[in-house]
């Protein structure tokens, strides 16, 4: 194998020179037992370690007789004396290759190419309900046909927060994304200057009133989840349901996996009661017996939902759990009392590998001002959610 190479090699056991060319094969085949044995277990290291790296351009000739040889002597068992004759003398052909070549590329699979999902939840804080934190954007003026009291956040302000939380998605590309207080605005290139590459980027439905935001799930069109015929239901904001801006979306699609399931996006109510109607009336809208993603502004604190979760589809879902201590959103003016009120529910079979929270404190996205108009900092008064998870076996 060392001669593959070289010309010349020093002499052998038998003290006489090894020759070039053809009398190679001869005399790798006399080299005894005793010296395979002695070397065997260095040279299937190298190998191993060839195959992972499966870098096979930068790789010497002599590497690859070398692995072929370990691959020919088969397992830990005692070595044939004619495995090394065997190796040498069929260097060169296709079907000595082909195993090596094989092993290689479907390493690399296993691990780049296992069955995942990546969500994105976020509410978007729609620019209708900014009057709530009149007192952080410094915006004074009223809307003409709106109450004298009632001060939204200026239009440079929100085209600045819709660019903003734009460019997140788009940097971060996760397969679905599921949104809350969504409104038109955000969807029109006047307001929002990413507007139409995010449209390009993602097949976009949002269930919201005129004039109002509510709830929107984004799938990504080169993603590893695909939409189902187009394939989307939504449940409209009512008094029942907790007011009009209290709205569900869901999306029908297959993941990589092959498994078809909806996933849902919804803001829902203060109180439990409208919460479940709002869940109860989703229910009959998801045909099919397909597994359920969940992600929503539940305007509640974990320590609520068991009550919710128990009535409603919920049950049969796992909730993502967070580091002690997360809060996902900033409080209305005045209190600003932070609290973690945005969750995600997924089957027990999808194993969940990362969850990330915005970093950063949960605040207004407003700098301070002093009375001026504040700068914007941030895209929402609430933090993006993502989470990853691997998935069942391929459903054939």
């Amino acid at each position: 194998l060392v001669l593959s190479n070289s010309t010349q090699v020093r002499k052998g056991a038998s003290g006489g020179r090894w020759e070039p060319g053809a009398q190679r094969t001869m005399a790798i085949a006399r080299v005894r037992g005793s010296w395979r044995r002695r070397t065997q277990q260095s040279l299937r290291r190298r190998c191993y370690a060839f195959v992972d790296s499966t870098i096979f351009g930068h790789s010497t000739l002599s590497v690859l007789v070398l692995a072929i040889a370990v691959l020919q002597t088969g397992g830990g068992g005692a070595p044939d004396d004619s495995c090394n004759g065997a190796a040498t003398a069929a260097l060169g052909e296709d079907d000595a290759i082909q195993p090596l070549v094989a092993v290689g590329i479907q390493s690399k699979r296993s691990t780049e190419e296992s069955p995942s999902l990546t969500i994105l939840h976020w509410n978007l804080l729609a620019s209708v309900y900014t009057h709530y934190l009149s007192g952080a954007h410094g915006h004074k003026i009223a809307l003409p046909d709106g109450p004298a009291n009632r001060f939204f956040e200026a239009d440079s302000q929100t085209r600045a927060r819709y660019q903003m939380s734009t460019r997140t998605i788009l940097e971060r590309a996760p397969d679905v994304v599921t949104v809350q207080e969504c409104e038109a605005k955000y969807l029109d290139p006047a307001w929002n200057s990413l507007a139409p590459k995010l449209l390009e980027e993602y097949v976009v439905r949002i269930e919201a009133a005129e004039g109002l935001g509510g709830a929107g799930v984004f799938v990504r069109r080169s993603g590893l989840a695909t939409l189902v015929n187009n394939t989307f239901v939504s449940v409209p904001g009512t008094r029942l349901t907790g007011g009009r801006s209290k709205t569900a979306v869901a999306a029908l699609l297959q993941l990589a996996n092959q498994q078809v399931v909806w996933v849902v996006s919804a803001h829902l109510a203060f109180d439990n009661e409208a919460r479940v109607r709002l869940l109860q009336q989703l229910l009959p809208l998801l045909t099919g017996g397909h597994e359920v993603v969940f992600a929503a502004d539940f305007n509640a604190e974990p320590s609520t939902l068991p009550e919710v979760e128990a009535a409603t589809l919920l049950a049969s879902l796992s909730r993502v759990k967070y580091s002690k201590g997360t809060v996902t959103a900033a409080g209305m003016y005045p209190s600003l009392v932070s609290a973690c009120i945005d969750h995600i529910y997924a089957p027990a079979s999808f194993h969940l590998q990362r969850v990330e929270v915005e970093p950063g404190e949960a605040r207004v996205p407003y700098e301070p001002s002093d009375g001026e108009l504040a700068p914007v900092t941030k895209g929402s008064d609430h933090h993006w959610v993502a989470a990853s998870f691997s998935l069942p076996a391929v459903v054939t």
